[in-house]
């Protein structure tokens, strides 16, 4: 008699489980919770950066290094903007910096280190623009310290 009482006990929790799981709409999943104003599919999550990715992806293809330093100003341009909308601040580097190292990591850029050598060797950088090589060129050497 023990048996069978554990038997009928444990087979009704399971159908009221599976009748309130069919009850309930299937929902994406959620990075945030409800109560959070920012309310953020995984998809659209994994992609919030695509933008600047594919912008950075086509230095390779620009052949001027003027190209390419307009292209490296468009892909911080993505991700400042990117860093903005989440925040709703202005934004630092302390904020663009891991994130534009993620950025770098996504694109796969071959010859990386050639494209920002071209751009020092061929280009006379000031200001901004030289803010931004530098910046890059931080990113490919921790990469380079994280691949050995």
């Amino acid at each position: 008699s023990r048996g069978s009482s554990f038997g009928q006990s444990r087979a009704q929790p399971q159908s009221e489980n599976a009748a309130a799981a069919a009850a309930e709409p299937s929902t994406p999943p959620r990075l945030v919770s409800e109560e959070d104003s920012v309310s953020t599919t995984i998809a659209e999550r994994a992609d919030r950066y695509g933008q600047a990715v594919r912008t950075l992806q086509s230095i390779s293809k620009a052949f001027s290094p003027a190209a390419k330093l307009a292209i490296l100003h468009q892909t911080f341009a993505h991700v400042r903007a990117t860093i903005s909308d989440d925040k709703g601040l202005a934004v630092g580097m302390d904020d663009i910096l891991p994130v534009f190292l993620l950025v770098v990591v996504r694109a796969r850029v071959r010859h990386l280190g050639a494209e920002i050598r071209l751009l020092e060797d061929f280009l006379n950088l000031s200001g901004e623009s030289k803010f931004l090589v530098i910046t890059l060129r931080a990113c490919y050497y921790q990469l380079q310290l994280e691949i050995r």
